[in-house]
C-alpha cells in the first residue's frame, strides 16, 4: 500500500486495469462480510430495478401502455346536414349530428380500417356495406366533421374531392376544371373540434364519391383521408322537412303520413316516392342547422316546437330569416313555442301574439270537423277530444296575418317575403289531433299549404294519391317546395311529358331504392319525367337564367381596342412633342445637341401615356366582365347576388378570386355547352377555401382564352326598396338601397284566370328618393317573351344616351325579369305580385380578382319582389284513404 502512494511510473493502461481489479476484490470482500438481511428488510430495501420478477411486470405495462397509444390524430366522419342516414331497405335515419360518442359509421382511430385510411387505402366494399347518406344533388350541403390531435397542437387544411366512377377527380361539366372544397384547421392539443365545410354535388351525376384529406398547412401533404361511398341522390320532387323539437320523438308519425309518402301504385310496378325526407332533431343538443342560406334550398319546411331561439347562432338565425324570404315555410307548434319566441330575431315576424290561456272543447272544433273531414262525416271522422279539452291559447292576429280556414282561431299565417311564418295554439303532437282520421288532409292542405289531392284504388288494391287539379304533375317540385331563387329557376322547367314508354323504363321499373328519380305514367299513358335531377333551388348552370348571362357574356367579354380616331390624335400629339416642341426647347436653353438625347426618353414616356390610355400592357391584356342579378324580397334589407364573370387574358395567368363574405359559394361556369374543345384536356385543379373569406384559388386560363365563373352571395344593403302608400293612398317605391337604379320599371302581375300585366316607367330612381307608381295596361307584347322586345324599350334608349352608351347590354335577362314564369309554377305563381326591375351600371363591390384586370367592365339587373298576393285559399282533399275502403265494403256481398 505505501508503494502505491509513490508516484506511479507505470504506463496508463497497466494502471488502470490494477485499479479495476481492486475495485472487485473490495466488493466481493464487503458482500461477504455482511450480514444476511431479514425477510422484512428485505422486502423494505428490495430494488425494484434488480428484481427480475418486477423488469417483467414493468415491460408487460409499458407493452399495454404502446398498444393502447392513443394515435395522433382522431377523426369521426364527415356529416352532411339536412342528411339523414339511408340503409338497403329504403329507411331513413337521422342521427345526432353533434353527439359526444363516435359515430356509427366511423371505426376507431385504432381499429385496421383507420390505419387503412390514415396510409391512403381505400376501403372499398367495406364501406359500402354500411349506411349511406342521403344528399340532394345540385345543392350546396354543408357538412361538418369532429377533429382532435392528441399530442401536438396542429395548423393545416382539410379538402374535399369529389371523385368520378374512375376514382378520379371529377371534371366540372364543359369546362376544363375540376373543384376541391377546402378550409383551415386548427386543432389545439386534446381538444376536440367540430369543422365545418360545404361541397356541391352537381345533379346530373350519379355514384359520386366524396374524399376528405387532412393536409399539412404548408406542403399540403395528406396525413389522414378517407373515401366515403358513394351516396343516395334524392328525386327531384324530394325535400326535407325538419322538425325542431324537444321531443322529435313526439312527431314521429310524419314519417307515416300519406302527405309525407305519396303512396303511388301503377300497372309498371313503379314504387312510391316520399314528398319528403322528415328530419326529427333534438333541440337540446346543437342545432344541424347551415350557417349559410344557399345550403338550405333543399329544406322546404320547418317545425319549431319550443326550442330556444339562443341555441341558434347569430349565423344560422340570418340563414333562417333569408331562407323565410326566399319562400321557406316556418310551423311555429303552441302552445309553449310563442311565449320563447318573445323578444327573439323571430319576433318581428310573428303573425300574432297570444293573449291568455284557453282551452279547446269539442264544439270549438265543429268547424274543423266541417271543412276538413273530407266526404265521408261518420261519428268517428269527427275531430273532439277525447278525455279532457286541450291546453291551448288564444290567438291576437297581426294586421298581415290571414286565419287558416276552418281552425276555429287556432291557427294563423303571416307572408314574409315570398315565404311564410304559421303559428298554432295547440301543440301539433296532440295525440287527439294526430289520432284523427283527417289530420292528414289537414297536413297537406293547412300545415304543408299544398293543392288539394285525390285518392284512387291501384290496379293491385294499392292506394295512389295524386293532385285533384294538376294530375299528371305529380312528380314536380314545383308543389313540393316554395323556396325560389331568380337566378336558379325562373322560366325553368322541371316537368316534361314523353308520349313514348322506353322499354327499358317497362322492364326496369321495379326495383329497390333507386339514385335516381323514378319515371311515372300519365293517364294518356305518356311517360313523364323531370327536366332538373335537383327540383327547384337547384345549382343549374343550363338554367334560361344562365344561357341569357352566357349569351350576353359572350357578347360583352373581350378586349376593347381603341377606335381609329384614338390612335389618330395620339400620334399627333406624339409627333407635336417630339419634333417640333423638343426642338424649340433646348434651342431655347442653346443646347441643342440635347435633343437627340431626349427624343429616346420622350418616346419612351409617349408608349407608356398610349398604353395606359389604351387599357393594354405592352400588347398583352387581361379583361374581366361580370354580369350580376340582385334578388330582393320585400322590405328585405339583404339581398342574394349571383355574379357571372369573363375572364380574358393574352397571355397565360391564373386567377384567384376573394369574397368579401365568408359563406359566399363559387364553381367554374362554362363558356358554352357540349363543348368539343375541351376534349383530351388535363383537368385544372381548382380549390373553393373557406375562411376569413372565401377564395377561388388556381383558375388557370392560357393565352388568348376566356373562361367564365359563376358565384353566389347574400349581401347587405343599406336599406330596403320599400313599397308603401302616399298620404293620398297611391303606391310607391322608396330606394334605400344605397345604389343609384336606372331605368326602373314596375310591373304589376295579376292572375284571375288569366295573366293580366301592368306597369309603371320611373326611368331614374336614386338612393334615397321615393316615386309615386301609377300603372297602365301592357299589351300582350310586353310581356317580354323571348322572341320580343323589352317593355319601353324607347325609353331605355333614350336613358342608354343620356346615362352612358358604352354601357353592358343585358338585354337577354331583362327579357326574364320582365316576363312572368310558364304555367309550370301554376300554384305558387298564381298570386299576383307586384315587381321592380332595374339596373345598376357597375358591379357591386364584394369581389376582388388577383391579378387585377387593366379592362374591367360590369352591370347588375336589379329584380325586386316589392309585394305579393296571397295563395289560393287551402282547401281540403277531394276523398280520403278512409273513403277508398269504405267504397270497398260496399261492393263486398
Amino acid at each position: 500500500m505505501t508503494s502505491m502512494r509513490q508516484p506511479c511510473r507505470m504506463p496508463q493502461c497497466q494502471l488502470a486495469f490494477l485499479g479495476l481489479i481492486c475495485l472487485v476484490v473490495v466488493g466481493m470482500t464487503g458482500c461477504s462480510e455482511s450480514e444476511p438481511p431479514s425477510a422484512d428488510k428485505a422486502a423494505a430495501g428490495k430494488d425494484p430495478n434488480g428484481d427480475p420478477a418486477a423488469g417483467s411486470n414493468r415491460a408487460a405495462k409499458k407493452f399495454q401502455e404502446l398498444k393502447k397509444k392513443k394515435p395522433d390524430y382522431e377523426m369521426g366522419a364527415l356529416r352532411f346536414l339536412l342528411s339523414p342516414k339511408v340503409n338497403e331497405g329504403g329507411g331513413a335515419d337521422m342521427d345526432s349530428q353533434f353527439a359526444d360518442s363516435p359515430p356509427a359509421d366511423s371505426p376507431p382511430a385504432d381499429s385496421p380500417p383507420a390505419q387503412a385510411a390514415a396510409a391512403g387505402v381505400d376501403q372499398g366494399s367495406g364501406e359500402d356495406a354500411m349506411p349511406r347518406r342521403l344528399i340532394k344533388p345540385g345543392h350546396w350541403t354543408s357538412t361538418v366533421q369532429p377533429m382532435k390531435s392528441n399530442y401536438r397542437d396542429f395548423v393545416g387544411r382539410v379538402t374535399t374531392t369529389l371523385l368520378a366512377v374512375n376514382m378520379r377527380p371529377l371534371v366540372w361539366k364543359d369546362t376544363p376544371f375540376s373543384l376541391n372544397f377546402s378550409r383551415p384547421v386548427v386543432l389545439a392539443k386534446g381538444r376536440k373540434k367540430w369543422v365545418d365545410g360545404e361541397l356541391l354535388i352537381p345533379g346530373e351525376l350519379k355514384n359520386v364519391r366524396v374524399n376528405w384529406q387532412l393536409q399539412q398547412r404548408d406542403s399540403f401533404t395528406p396525413i389522414h383521408q378517407r373515401t366515403l361511398p358513394p351516396m343516395i341522390q334524392m328525386p327531384s320532387n324530394q325535400y326535407f322537412l325538419a322538425v325542431l323539437a324537444k321531443e322529435p320523438g313526439r312527431y314521429g308519425y310524419l314519417q307515416v303520413a300519406d302527405a309525407i309518402r305519396a303512396p303511388w301504385e301503377d300497372e309498371w310496378g313503379e314504387i312510391s316516392q316520399r314528398q319528403y325526407q322528415v328530419l326529427l332533431i333534438d333541440a337540446t343538443r346543437p342545432l344541424p342547422l347551415p350557417a349559410n342560406v344557399l345550403a338550405w334550398t333543399s329544406l322546404a319546411m320547418m317545425v319549431w316546437d319550443d326550442v330556444d331561439p339562443s341555441r341558434l347562432t347569430p349565423d344560422q338565425q340570418h340563414a333562417l330569416i333569408d331562407w323565410l324570404h326566399w319562400g321557406g315555410r316556418l310551423v311555429v307548434s303552441g302552445p309553449s313555442s310563442l311565449a320563447t319566441l318573445r323578444g327573439s330575431f323571430l319576433d318581428p315576424y310573428l303573425p300574432v301574439t297570444s293573449t291568455s290561456t284557453c282551452t279547446v272543447t269539442r264544439e270549438a272544433l265543429r268547424t274543423w270537423n266541417a271543412y276538413w273531414t273530407p266526404a265521408a262525416k261518420e261519428l268517428s271522422r269527427q275531430l273532439q277530444p277525447a278525455a279532457t279539452p286541450w291546453s291551448a291559447i288564444a290567438l291576437k292576429p297581426h294586421s298581415e296575418a290571414v286565419e287558416v280556414p276552418g281552425t276555429a282561431g287556432l291557427f294563423y299565417q303571416r307572408r314574409i317575403g315570398r315565404g311564410s311564418l304559421l303559428v298554432s295554439g295547440i301543440s301539433l303532437s296532440e295525440r287527439d289531433l294526430v289520432n284523427w282520421s283527417g289530420f292528414d288532409c289537414f297536413l297537406n292542405g293547412a300545415l304543408l299549404r299544398r293543392p288539394r289531392r285525390r285518392f284512387t284504388e291501384g290496379p293491385y288494391g294499392g292506394v295512389r294519391v295524386e293532385w285533384q287539379d294538376f294530375p299528371e304533375r305529380r312528380l314536380d317540385s314545383h308543389f313540393t317546395t316554395s323556396v325560389r331563387l331568380f337566378a336558379r329557376d325562373w322560366g325553368t322547367e322541371v316537368f316534361k311529358i314523353s308520349p313514348v314508354v322506353p322499354l327499358s323504363v317497362q322492364a326496369g321499373s321495379r326495383r329497390g331504392l333507386s339514385q335516381a328519380p323514378m319515371p311515372t305514367m300519365n293517364g294518356d299513358g305518356a311517360l313523364a319525367n323531370p327536366r332538373r335531377p335537383g327540383g327547384m333551388g337547384s345549382w343549374d348552370e343550363s338554367s334560361e337564367i344562365s344561357n341569357a348571362a352566357r349569351f350576353a357574356l359572350r357578347e360583352a367579354a373581350g378586349v376593347r381596342v381603341p377606335a381609329a380616331s384614338f390612335v389618330v390624335v395620339c400620334l399627333v400629339v406624339y409627333l407635336a412633342v417630339l419634333v417640333p416642341l423638343n426642338w424649340m426647347v433646348f434651342r431655347a436653353l442653346n443646347h441643342l445637341e440635347w435633343a437627340w438625347i431626349a427624343a429616346p426618353i420622350i418616346a419612351l414616356l409617349g408608349t407608356v401615356v398610349v398604353v395606359r390610355q389604351a387599357q393594354l400592357d405592352i400588347g398583352f391584356v387581361r379583361a374581366q366582365t361580370e354580369l350580376g342579378v340582385l334578388e330582393l324580397a320585400g322590405d328585405y334589407p339583404r339581398g342574394h347576388l349571383s355574379r357571372y364573370m369573363a375572364l380574358y387574358t393574352s397571355l397565360s395567368t391564373t386567377y384567384d378570386l376573394r369574397f368579401d363574405d365568408p359563406w359566399a359559394v363559387a364553381t367554374p361556369f362554362p363558356a358554352r355547352l357540349d363543348d368539343p374543345t375541351l376534349r383530351g384536356q388535363a383537368p385544372v385543379a381548382v380549390t373553393l377555401a373557406r375562411q376569413q373569406q372565401t377564395e377561388l384559388h388556381g383558375v388557370a386560363i392560357s393565352s388568348a382564352t376566356t373562361r367564365l365563373v359563376h358565384s353566389e352571395q347574400m349581401v347587405e344593403l343599406e336599406g330596403a326598396l320599400e313599397w308603401r302608400k302616399t298620404s293620398q293612398g297611391h303606391p310607391q317605391v322608396i330606394n334605400r338601397t344605397g345604389y343609384d337604379l336606372d331605368d326602373c320599371l314596375v310591373l304589376r302581375h295579376l292572375r284571375d284566370g288569366k295573366s293580366v300585366l301592368s306597369a309603371c316607367w320611373l326611368g331614374r330612381l336614386r338612393s334615397g328618393q321615393s316615386a309615386a307608381v301609377s300603372f297602365r295596361p301592357l299589351p300582350a307584347s310586353g310581356l317580354a317573351q323571348s322572341d320580343q322586345t323589352i317593355p319601353y324599350a324607347t325609353e331605355r334608349g333614350r336613358s342608354a344616351l343620356a346615362t352612358n352608351p358604352t354601357r353592358l347590354n343585358i338585354d337577354p335577362l331583362l327579357k326574364l325579369a320582365c316576363r312572368w314564369d310558364k304555367a309550370d309554377d301554376s300554384w305558387y305563381g298564381a298570386r299576383a305580385e307586384y315587381r321592380l326591375v332595374a339596373r345598376i351600371d357597375q358591379p357591386l363591390p364584394g369581389c376582388q380578382i388577383l391579378p387585377r384586370a387593366s379592362q374591367i367592365r360590369g352591370a347588375t339587373l336589379v329584380i325586386a319582389h316589392l309585394a305579393y298576393g296571397d295563395l289560393p285559399a287551402p282547401q281540403p282533399d277531394t276523398n280520403s284513404r278512409r273513403d277508398l275502403a269504405s267504397s270497398e265494403r260496399k261492393e263486398r256481398p
